[in-house]
């Protein structure tokens, strides 16, 4: 759910201007500035209903937030905060926010290019493969495809789309969403979100996301996005092919990451899928794994183990329900040929193979000063504590029969 400390959050940290470290009443809503320079610019606000103001008020968060801690009434005029009681909360006369109202974005001129839903359910399946630091600042963003009526978010490693995300409509492009936007306006409690596309005459895009509780208004980030099409392939290329239940899955996958952190003291958990032996192995490492039920239909090639990140695997079980169909890559002279498949109705995802870094030779000059290995003891009382929570873990969603949803929804219908 959002609410007025949802925008609090925005507004305090110091990567906003000091001068937009405030929240802005105009009698009927509540805005922020969520970020007011670079190419993602975007705006945030909630319903707000306050009488009597006669123009918008710029209140500093910091004055908001001393208010609140003596009252759950929040009222304003010109001379600052008030509970309606006799309690007053005041704020300097030269405070920087003074003149943060001429920060908040105009509504655009013209008839919109695009009027749509989106169900947000949809948007946070596809939103969390976005890159979250990238220097093309295209990626970290959420396409709306109107030419042809798909979501799509990549980070460059994986890719999740979904068809029908967004309806075709001529004339509207392509427009690429901040994702700190998208991801902030998922925590509203309502079910889909209003979207509303202007274009300006250069070309850039203007949008309006409006929820049941919230609504935030960005500007579409400049860059040409990749061609997803060329990136998902077609089922039938696939080699080995299987259907396992998704949080199963994902329990295992989460638990063999992180030992394989642990034990080769990595900054990401690598995870092997050995289809024929029904494992998920922590790396490569035959004696650390956990055994999942795998449904296999060979297909078009043999089953074989191949190795991905271990987040991106699990981000795609929590995607999908028990009907989704999962297909391997092929094996190549060169090693795996293309990446994993993933797809449930109109939902697809994409997971790049990766290979597990080599360490360096015994004995290496660079390795003079040996680094503290882990206690083996500690190391497999870890690893027996986490293959006994995959077995729990794996027992509970059998009965549960859904997978772990970011929103608290129904699984993605086959």
């Amino acid at each position: 759910m959002i609410n007025l400390k949802s925008l609090q959050k925005l507004a305090q940290p110091s990567s906003v201007p000091a001068a937009a470290r405030c929240i802005v009443f105009d009698g009927k809503t509540a805005v922020t500035v969520a970020r007011a320079q670079g190419s993602a610019r975007w705006w945030a606000g909630v319903p707000h209903v306050q009488e009597g103001l006669s123009r918008p008020l710029a209140v500093p968060v910091d004055s908001i937030k001393s208010h609140l801690l003596r009252s759950r009434h929040l009222m304003m005029d010109e001379a600052g905060l008030h509970n309606g009681a006799g309690m007053r909360t005041g704020w300097a006369a030269d405070h920087p926010c003074v003149g943060a109202a001429a920060l908040l974005p105009a509504m655009p001129a013209g008839a919109p290019v695009a009027r749509c839903e989106i169900v947000l359910d949809v948007l946070d399946r596809v939103a969390i493969a976005a890159a979250v630091h990238d220097v093309r600042d295209y990626l970290q963003g959420v396409l709306l495809d109107f030419d042809n009526g798909v979501l799509v978010a990549t980070d460059g490693l994986r890719l999740h789309c979904h068809g029908g995300g967004v309806p075709v409509v001529q004339g509207a492009g392509r427009v690429i969403l901040p994702v700190e936007a998208v991801k902030w306006l998922l925590h509203s409690a309502g079910d889909v979100a209003e979207v509303t596309v202007w274009r300006a005459g250069n070309g850039s895009a203007q949008v309006l996301m409006r929820a049941s509780d919230a609504f935030v208004f960005a500007h579409g980030l400049d860059g040409r996005y990749p061609d997803w099409q060329r990136v998902v392939p077609a089922m039938a290329t696939r080699g080995a092919r299987f259907r396992v239940d998704p949080v199963a899955l994902a329990s295992a996958v989460e638990a063999m990451g992180r030992l394989h952190k642990l034990e080769g003291k990595a900054k990401r958990g690598i995870v092997s899928l050995d289809l024929v032996a029904g494992q998920v192995r922590a790396g490569n490492s035959p004696d650390r794994c956990a055994v999942v039920e795998m449904t296999v239909d060979t297909g078009a090639g043999e089953p074989f183990a191949v190795s991905f990140t271990a987040d991106l695997v699990q981000d795609v079980a929590d995607c999908v329900g028990v009907g989704a169909q999962w297909g391997m890559p092929r094996r190549g002279e060169k090693g795996p040929d293309g990446p994993l498949l993933v797809l449930q109705g109109s939902f697809v995802a994409v997971v790049m193979p990766c290979r597990e870094p080599e360490r360096p030779p015994v004995g290496d000059v660079a390795e003079e000063v040996a680094e503290a290995e882990p206690c083996p003891a500690a190391v497999a009382a870890v690893a027996a504590q986490l293959v006994s929570r995959v077995s729990a873990g794996a027992a509970v969603s059998a009965k549960r029969g859904k997978h772990k949803a970011r929103r608290p929804v129904e699984p993605v219908e086959a």
